[in-house]
Order: C-alpha cells, then sequence, then structure tokens
C-alpha cells in the first residue's frame, strides 16, 4: 500500500497486444481505489537468450512492502520458471497470487477455457452449417493446445457420427508458410473438404487468402474458421469467425478475487472464464457483430507508421550523439533533445564506474542498487539525478497515485547486465505502448555502444596502468613513481609538509630463494610490499624499483622525524609476522631522507635514503 491506495501488480509481457486488457483491468480496479503496475517484459522470454536474462530482471523490482497483491499473466509466457520465482517471493511475503492460465493448489487460478471455446467454433461448423468432410489445420504436433483442439474436433465429430480419418488433420505450426502448404495440397484433391477449422486466426486468414489466390471462394466454396479473436480476423475479406475469451469476465473475476483476497477471504482453486463465439461471414452466416470502419482504421495505422518512423529517425540520432558521452549528465542532456513523452529514465549509477569493465558481467553492477533518475517529463516534481536506493521507488509510486493510468516498468540491458529501467504511464492504446518496445530498444543500442566506446577507453586507461605497476605487488614500477612523483611535490608545498623519502630493502632474500624456494621468497617480497601499502597514509607513494629494492616518496608534517617513518614500517613488519605460519621472519633494512619539497629532487634524496638503508643492513650483519 502506498498513501492509502492498495497497489496490484501485473507480470505481463508484450504490453501492445493486450492493451484493451490492461485498460479494463485499471479502470475496474480504480472504481475501489486500487492502483495497477506493470512489471512488463517486451519478450514472452521463449528463447531463454541472454537477453531474456537481462528481461527477467524487471521481476526484481517488486517491492512487496508495497505491492499488495500481484496477478501473473502466465499463459503469455513460456519461461514457467521465472514466473513461480515471482510467486515464491509473493508467498514469503504472505501476498495473495491471482495467476492466469495457470492451475497451482496454493494460488486463485483463472483459466481460459479455451476446450470449451474451440468447441463453440467446431460445433458451430458441424451442426449449424451441416458440414460433414471438415478438415483441421492444427499447429505444432504434440504441443499441448494443438493437440486439445484436435481432441475437441474429434469428440465434436464423434457426437454428430462422422468418422474421424487421418486426411482430416494437417499441422500448419501456427505461421503462414506450413499453413500455405497445407492449404495448397488440399487444393490438389480430388475433393476439397466443405470447411476448414484452423486452431488460431493467423492460420484461419492465411488459409483464406491462399484460397482465393486460387479462384476458391469463402465460404462459397469453403467454410474457413478461426479462433483466438484477434483484431486482424475482422479486416479480412470475408471477416473471420472466430472466437475470443470474455474479457469483461475475465476482468470481473481477477478484481472480485482481489477485493476477496484483500479483506482475507483467499478462495484457492481454480476459476474458469469462457469464451465467446465471433460471428462474421467467413463461415457463411450474417455477421452478427459490426464491422469496424476500415477508413478510420487505415487513418489511424498511417499516423502511427510516420510517427513511429518519425521517432526512429530522432532515436537514431539520439544515439550518434550519446555514442562518446562520458557521464550521466551528458547522457541526460542527449535525451532531453527527445520527447520521450510520460515517462522517466533511471540508470545504475556504476554504470558510468571506470573502474568497472563494461563489457564483462560484474557482480558489483548486479549489486548495486541505487539508480538515479536520467529522464523525467517533470523535472520540477522529480529532479534530474535525483537517486533511488534499493527498492525505493518513491518518484514511481507519486505518478502512480498521481495518474490514472498504469504504471509500466521495463528494464534496461546491455551484455547480460541490467543497467537500469524506464517507467511509463502512457495512454492504453496499442500504438502508445508499442513506444515502450521501441524506446527500449533504442536506448539499449545507445547505452550499448556508449558502452563499446568507454570499453576502449577502460582497456587503454587499464593497459596504461599496468604498465605503470608492478606485476607481483602491484606497486607503482620505477615508470609509475616517477610519474606520480610530481602531483605529491605539488601537494606537500600546497599544505606546507615535508617529504620523507625511503629507501627499504628485504633481509636475507638470496637465503630465503636458495634454501625455502622462490615461492617463500616472493612472499617475503609482496609482505614487503604490503608492509608499505598498510601505513595507509592519505599523501604517499610507493614503488618496487626491482628484486627486493622498495621505494616510497611520504608527505610527512613539519614534526615528524625520520624514525618516526622507519618506526611506522617495522610495526607494520612485526604485525605481519605475529600473523603468518612462515618458518621464518621478515626483516627489512630501511633508510630515510627528509626533504623540503621546494627544488625537490628525488634522485639526490633517494641516494642518501639508500646509504642509510646500507649502513641499516650493515649494523645488523654486525649484531648477526
Amino acid at each position: 500500500m502506498y498513501r492509502g491506495s492498495s497497489i496490484i501488480a501485473l507480470c505481463i509481457p508484450k504490453a501492445y497486444e493486450h492493451t484493451e486488457f490492461v485498460a479494463e483491468l485499471n479502470e475496474s480496479l480504480l472504481e475501489y481505489g486500487y492502483r495497477l503496475v506493470i512489471y512488463h517484459t517486451c519478450s514472452d522470454l521463449y528463447w531463454n537468450t541472454e537477453s531474456d536474462m537481462v528481461e527477467k530482471t524487471v521481476f526484481d523490482l517488486i517491492d512487496f512492502d508495497v505491492i499488495d497483491a500481484i496477478v501473473i499473466y502466465e499463459e503469455f509466457y513460456h519461461d514457467k520458471q521465472a514466473l513461480q520465482e515471482v510467486a515464491a517471493r509473493a508467498e514469503l511475503h504472505n501476498k495473495p497470487i491471482i495467476t492466469v492460465g495457470a492451475e497451482s493448489s496454493r494460488h486463485i487460478n483463472i483459466v481460459l477455457d479455451d476446450e470449451r471455446g474451440f468447441e463453440l467454433v467446431v460445433r458451430h461448423v458441424i451442426e449449424e452449417h451441416d458440414c460433414s468432410n471438415p478438415h483441421l489445420i492444427a499447429g505444432f504436433q504434440g504441443e499441448y493446445h494443438s493437440e486439445n483442439r484436435i481432441k475437441v474436433f474429434k469428440k465434436v465429430l464423434r457426437e454428430n457420427d462422422i468418422s474421424f480419418t487421418d486426411d482430416m488433420l494437417s499441422y500448419g505450426d501456427y505461421w503462414f508458410g506450413p499453413v500455405r502448404d497445407v492449404v495448397n495440397s488440399l487444393i490438389e484433391r480430388e475433393k476439397m473438404p466443405d470447411a476448414i477449422i484452423c486452431v488460431n486466426d493467423t492460420t484461419a486468414i492465411t488459409a483464406c487468402n491462399e484460397l482465393q489466390g486460387h479462384g476458391i471462394s469463402v465460404p462459397q466454396d469453403v467454410i474457413i474458421t478461426g479462433f483466438d479473436g484477434i483484431r486482424e480476423a475482422q479486416y479480412c475479406t470475408p471477416p473471420i469467425t472466430t472466437c475470443h475469451y470474455d474479457l469483461p469476465a475475465l476482468v470481473q473475476e481477477i478484481v472480485k478475487n482481489i477485493r476477496l483476497a484483500l479483506q482475507g477471504q483467499i478462495v484457492e482453486g481454480i476459476h474458469s472464464v469462457d469464451f465467446v463465439l465471433d460471428i462474421f461471414s467467413s463461415c457463411g452466416c450474417e455477421r452478427k457483430i459490426p464491422l469496424p470502419n476500415f477508413g478510420q482504421i487505415a487513418r489511424e495505422n498511417e499516423d502511427a507508421f510516420y510517427g513511429y518512423f518519425e521517432m526512429q529517425r530522432k532515436l537514431y540520432e539520439l544515439t550518434e550523439k550519446a555514442v562518446a558521452c562520458n557521464d550521466a549528465e551528458e547522457i541526460a542532456e542527449r535525451l532531453r533533445q527527445v520527447d520521450f513523452g510520460n515517462c522517466m529514465i533511471f540508470l545504475k549509477q556504476t554504470y558510468f564506474d571506470n573502474k568497472i569493465n563494461p563489457l564483462v558481467k560484474s557482480e558489483e553492477l548486479d549489486q548495486d542498487d541505487s539508480l538515479c533518475v536520467l529522464y523525467t517529463p517533470d523535472e520540477e516534481s522529480i529532479p534530474l539525478f535525483s537517486v533511488c536506493k534499493g527498492n525505493d521507488m518513491t518518484p514511481c509510486w507519486d505518478i502512480l497515485i498521481r495518474e490514472n493510468r498504469p504504471l509500466v516498468l521495463t528494464v534496461l540491458g546491455f551484455w547480460s547486465n541490467s543497467l537500469g529501467f524506464i517507467a511509463s504511464y502512457f495512454q492504453m492504446v496499442e500504438h502508445e505502448y508499442r513506444k515502450i518496445n521501441q524506446y527500449i530498444a533504442a536506448i539499449n543500442i545507445l547505452l550499448g555502444c556508449n558502452q563499446n566506446v568507454r570499453y576502449i577507453k577502460y582497456t587503454a586507461d587499464y593497459m596504461e596502468e599496468m604498465a605503470k605497476h608492478d606485476a607481483m605487488t602491484k606497486l607503482y614500477n620505477r615508470k609509475g613513481f616517477y610519474a606520480a612523483l610530481p602531483d605529491l611535490v605539488r601537494c606537500a608545498i600546497d599544505r606546507g609538509m615535508l617529504l620523507a623519502v625511503v629507501s627499504m630493502d628485504a633481509d636475507n632474500l638470496k637465503y630465503v630463494n636458495d634454501t625455502l624456494g622462490h615461492e617463500n621468497g616472493d612472499y617475503v617480497i609482496c609482505s614487503a610490499a604490503n608492509a608499505l601499502r598498510g601505513l595507509a597514509l592519505p599523501h604517499a607513494i610507493y614503488g618496487r624499483f626491482g628484486g627486493d629494492e622498495f621505494a616510497a616518496c611520504i608527505a610527512i608534517d613539519r614534526d615528524v622525524g625520520e624514525e618516526n617513518v622507519i618506526s611506522m614500517i617495522q610495526e607494520r613488519i612485526r604485525l605481519i609476522n605475529e600473523n603468518h605460519d612462515k618458518s621464518f621472519s621478515i626483516s627489512v633494512s630501511i633508510g630515510v631522507q627528509k626533504c623540503v619539497p621546494d627544488d625537490f629532487d628525488f634522485d639526490s634524496a633517494y641516494n642518501q635514503a639508500d646509504i642509510k638503508m646500507y649502513a641499516d643492513k650493515k649494523t645488523k650483519r654486525k649484531k648477526a
């Protein structure tokens, strides 16, 4: 719940295909003061690709501290496992779960009785039109829905004393190519069927067009029927008799169960929704449903078509300009030049972290939960670059409460990384909801191209850093050390500090290498490096000049003596010896030369520190 309003989540793919359902559901929920947020994927998660993996992360945005109930439209998804994981999370939070098109003993299940719906179509053809030689074009052989509709077809034939024979069935794979081949094979038969019953409308439209292309009239010569009730079925000549699920009944069943659940009256089990027969003229009946205004439809489609390509042009220009952007501010400035309308764009803050390889799936990117606003139509209410931590999506919830439209959340991503999301609240019509996929695709390409450019820079920077550092200890090598010196000298001058130049050498390294092995010798070298690094001083640089020879330059306060610097390093060595399990102790010899930073000459100071270091080593040998 948010600000006194119950928030209902809907998981659904390809929202542009379901705008009528979304609009009716939203309207019904608003009657009870509920708000609808849609967790949306651009695909139905069929291919299980890296892109699908990224898309599924939209479900990670579900905040069950805000969401009061969740509707999962499982009928339209192929990846059932992802939906089961969403349901499992909802169960952990004791949130009501309504699934559409699935059956689970633990949830409220609403199923679309498509077997009964398909039976309506078959009975209409066989019993109302007295067809005795029908042919069924099924989908994929062995596919669940296709096989169920074959059973229905055989059942109705049997009940009407018509013997089923194998030549009454073909498989069209739900696609125009195989369907066209099936129809052509039927035309070549000595006797054409008197009716072609198709398992979906796309199959029926293809069959109708193919028959008419061969001069065969529909319905005078052959009856054609479809199933699913898509709008394109009405646009055929003749319009296709079909069947669609009862949309108002489905929405009513969903909302009724949400209300009962929120009142603590959860009724788990299966609730069935019937189909409605759409009688048009492809079966020979006088159509019972008025035809749409095709002129208006053509005009709307033309407007949407040109609007789509005009936006594509703008998005292409945006991508060109944004490829070389270096930070969030630059990309935001580019985005502001395109009117995205009623949507907000959020991007992970780590996107511009130059320490992270942009083209490698990064745990740092996955673990980061901070998102900043890169685009908003209302910068006064939702400032650019405002940050959302974790699942705190307050800007989105504020929009949801303010508007009467659903909030649609869709993930942005590239190269297996989820990078952010778009929150849109468009008008609930197809051409508006299609913008979601268009924007997602364009911004993903923009971010991908930008990441490629940043990867080149990252690689160049990484190679440069490698050239400056010692591979074993990760301290500066001589080249890197000298490159970093000027900044440290300027820092010391600006802060009124002195410089301590350190020469350090590991003791007895040859003995360790010769008697205990080079692995232990490497341990000595790395331990000496860690002793310097462990000083954690704010203004210092450390280097390995070769073998067991180390150098440091440290900005120190004027009252710090050379002995103090030596003591700090020796204390780090002592701690290392206390905590390792080797059979030997690590020892280093140290020399320090204190200098003023003005007219600083490192080489001269390092030579003096080196002399002191060898004196320290010589003293230890005498004592030994």
